[in-house]
């Protein structure tokens, strides 16, 4: 597919499986003696797109022809859902592109992942170990992009994990665009994790469940996060996209704001300690005043770490698009203003009321590093990156 050369660069565009699907592409590239590098000076390019929302849609055309004006590649990859959708719209930015199903970048194989422990790579990285979603949230388009579920066999993640942990990798990011429902012929993600916490044993390593649905949130998955003692990671992404329960019924999602709250209810009562972070998307078609003040009072009732706000961008060929209930710009960018004030002050007072607590601290750089609750740390100096450290908060 790809003809070796000397020097490759990576393009990582959307969410976090693009990210994993990047360390795959560019694990594997390594480990047979090409180069990373700028995407200046690199002498082919991998763009790996997203397409979730016209907004991200826009962003991904903008970046690929930036990387065609930027880049004396010989070649230019294009993958990922922007290119599954609309193929022909790539084909015809620059004579380089090709356009590469993701069925055909293919996964690294565990000898290539070995190199996990370079520089490119010395803090964390991300498996992905799910693919595709059976689910229809009538914003979105990555059903149609991805297609159906689909789960890596466990063994493989197990043979993957423990070569990263080999490697030296000390954060194991499990990625996926639906992760809660991994299933492996009846192997599921509390059977995965159980499995991944015997072969961590003993080491200075653990694991973070990147995001999951709050309806696949199990007792049973909260009593292994509860006994693993920091070896998963006692914080969870759990989208919301909205605090009302009518808003939520329109976008198809599974659960109503109760059921959600009941999910955080249960976390925190086995998981005092427990971080949680969200999406919330404002201005959704005919989100009302009082559907908006919703996700203001779930948010704090929820006492989020982190909420990525997302004002609604319509995407064509989802059912919201087409809906006439539209919210004007002015009102999707005040509420999220407002929304983004809660989530800087709920990132305080979490933080304050784990004062005095120790967490181990993952050191992504010389002078910052991210805490078991995803907090960002400023250092002192001395730390090696890569290293997983005990640190008063």
């Amino acid at each position: 597919m790809l003809e070796k050369s000397k020097k490759f660069a990576v393009v990582s565009l959307g969410c976090k499986v693009n990210r994993a699907e990047v360390d795959s592409y560019s694990a594997r590239m390594i480990a047979e003696g090409w180069k990373m590098a700028d995407v200046q000076d690199a002498d082919f390019v991998i763009i790996n797109t997203c397409t979730v929302t016209s907004v991200a849609d826009k962003k991904t055309r903008q970046t690929v022809r930036k990387v065609c004006r930027d880049s004396n590649a010989q070649k230019i990859i294009v993958t990922g859902c922007a290119s599954a959708i609309d193929p022909e719209v790539y084909e015809q930015i620059d004579s380089r592109i090709e356009i590469v199903p993701k069925a055909d970048m293919q996964n690294a194989e565990a000898e290539a992942l070995r190199v996990l422990a370079g520089d490119e790579f010395r803090s964390r990285a991300s498996l992905k170990i799910q693919d595709g979603c059976n689910n229809a949230c009538t914003y979105c388009i990555v059903h149609t992009a991805r297609g159906r579920a689909w789960s890596m066999p466990h063994e493989q993640v197990e043979e993957q994990v423990k070569c990263m942990l080999d490697a030296g990798i000390k954060e194991v990011v499990l990625s996926g665009v639906d992760i809660g429902a991994y299933n492996d012929n009846g192997f599921g993600l509390e059977d995965l994790c159980k499995s991944l916490l015997e072969i961590i044993g003993d080491r200075v390593a653990r694991i973070r469940i990147s995001s999951i649905e709050p309806n696949n949130v199990s007792d049973d998955l909260i009593d292994i996060i509860a006994g693993a003692d920091g070896k998963i990671c006692r914080h969870l992404h759990m989208p919301l996209q909205s605090g009302s329960s009518k808003v939520l019924k329109e976008m198809a999602r599974h659960y109503n704001a109760d059921e959600y709250l009941e999910v955080v209810n249960r976390l925190k009562k086995k998981i005092p300690s427990i971080a949680l972070s969200t999406d919330i998307i404002v201005g959704f078609p005919g989100e009302s005043d009082a559907d908006f003040k919703d996700s203001i009072e779930v948010s704090k009732k929820c006492g989020f770490m982190k909420i990525h706000v997302f004002p609604y961008s319509k995407r064509q060929g989802t059912p919201a698009a087409e809906r006439p209930d539209q919210i004007n710009d002015e009102v999707k960018n005040d509420r999220a203003k407002v929304l983004r004030e809660l989530s800087d002050e709920l990132a305080v007072k979490d933080f304050k009321s784990r004062a005095e607590s120790i967490e181990d601290v993952l050191v992504e750089n010389e002078a910052q590093g991210r805490s078991e609750s995803y907090h960002l740390l400023d250092l002192p100096e001395g730390f090696t990156p890569g290293d997983l450290i005990k640190v008063q908060l």
